[in-house]
């Protein structure tokens, strides 16, 4: 047993009539989340408004379409309902019911944070609303059903009922909470909307003077732009005339260039012909140096081999000379040696042989040899330096023979 005090006995159906007349309001109302009454009243508007916006500026007040609007669910499809279980009398066993906790969950009273865009905060609102009246209409029932099936003769649970009402009462407080947000929302909305048409308004006019400036500064954009077309056209045209003069002289720098240029040809293959000519009169002149050192050499052996041939001849002539003196010695010697010989053939006859006259001879015989030697000697040396003087002679005039030519 509860120990507070039992409500007045109000039957279950009346309190649910009242419950869904105070909540939901007349039964003409429509369904639809957006149409919905708070506490039978209905959104107020502000008759200050001066122009609505276009419906595609207007926030959307609800994206369910009317056939999927908002039901309040039944007590069978809740999921969080648990049916109570009364106990029955057998026997000696206790015949108290055992009876299921009826507590509807407590809505939160706490505000879901709203998203920023008025239209989507007014349709969270909208159905926060709709989701507490659903679940009062959910806890009515529940406690119609639990009214409704207890036995005859048992004795109404206080405590259940009591803390069912203090759970409506909680819930139609966030009602109202909610009801005032909405309708703050609804305003700031309005308000929205008001700013939103003097924006546009001053949008307008705005674009009508950006218009309007716009199409003075395009003309004078215009003017401005033909006066500098014409002033290039002029000095386009001047600079086209200086070019046609510039070009022909050109053409005509471009003719003397290419004259200078083969004549630079030109003068390029004399300097490499000369150039070349130079490198063989160079060889020439080298090969000439070269012949006449050879030739002074030469020069040099030829008078040292002419002073040479000079003595030589000296000499010769010197041992020709004793050559003669020795051949008249010779002579003497030879008629020495027949007047000896018939002086001796006398002697032979009359008296002793002399041996003077055969010393004398065995002697100039000896000097005769000795002589005749130095004169074989003397004469090979003699022809010897004829023969390399015929050839000096001979290479003197074959170096002297091209020079003699050219």
């Amino acid at each position: 047993m509860s120990n507070h005090p039992p409500p007045p006995p109000v039957s279950a159906s009346e309190s649910l009539k009242q419950n869904e007349m105070y909540f939901f309001g007349s039964p003409a109302t429509s369904q639809h989340p957006s149409e919905h009454t708070v506490g039978g009243v209905a959104p107020q508007t502000s008759p200050q408004t001066p122009m609505r916006p276009k419906a595609s500026m207007r926030a959307p007040t609800s994206t369910r379409p009317p056939d999927q609007a908002v039901k309040p669910p039944s007590i069978y499809e809740d999921p969080n309902f648990t049916p109570p279980q009364f106990g029955k009398a057998s026997g000696n066993a206790d015949s108290t019911p055992q009876k299921a906790d009826p507590t509807p969950q407590k809505a939160d009273p706490t505000p879901q944070k709203a998203d920023a865009t008025p239209g989507n905060a007014d349709h969270n609102l909208r159905d926060e609303i709709v989701n507490l009246k659903c679940s009062l209409a959910a806890a009515q029932a529940r406690l119609k059903w639990a009214e409704a099936g207890q036995e005859p003769g048992t004795e109404r649970d206080g405590k259940i009922i009591e803390e069912c009402h203090r759970n409506l009462a909680e819930q139609a407080e966030t009602i109202k909470e909610r009801d005032s947000l909405l309708r703050l929302a609804n305003k700031v909305i309005q308000d929205n909307d008001a700013e939103i048409y003097r924006v546009k308004e001053k949008l307008v006019s705005d674009k009508k003077e950006l218009r309007k400036k716009h199409q003075q500064t395009v003309l004078n954009v215009n003017r401005e732009k033909s006066k500098q077309i014409n002033a290039l056209k002029m000095r386009y045209e001047n600079e086209i005339k200086d070019a046609r003069a510039a070009s022909q002289e050109n053409k005509k720098a471009l003719a003397r260039l290419s004259k200078a240029e083969a004549q630079l040809v030109e003068a390029k293959q004399e300097i490499l012909d000369l150039c070349a000519a130079k490198a063989a009169t160079e060889k020439e002149l080298h090969d000439y140096k070269n012949r006449v050192e050879a030739l002074a050499a030469f020069e040099r052996g030829y008078w040292q081999v002419q002073e040479e041939h000079t003595e030589l001849q000296a000499k010769y002539n010197d041992l020709q000379a004793e050559n003669t003196e020795l051949m008249e010695a010779k002579r003497r010697a030879a008629a020495e040696e027949a007047n000896l010989a018939h002086q001796t053939q006398a002697l032979s006859i009359g008296g002793p042989q002399d041996t003077r006259g055969s010393d004398q001879k065995a002697h100039i015989d000896i000097l005769e040899a000795h002589w005749k030697n130095v004169l074989d000697s003397q004469m090979a040396t003699i022809e010897k330096k004829q023969t390399e003087i015929a050839l000096f002679e001979a290479k003197i005039a074959s170096l002297q023979q091209p020079k003699a030519m050219k």
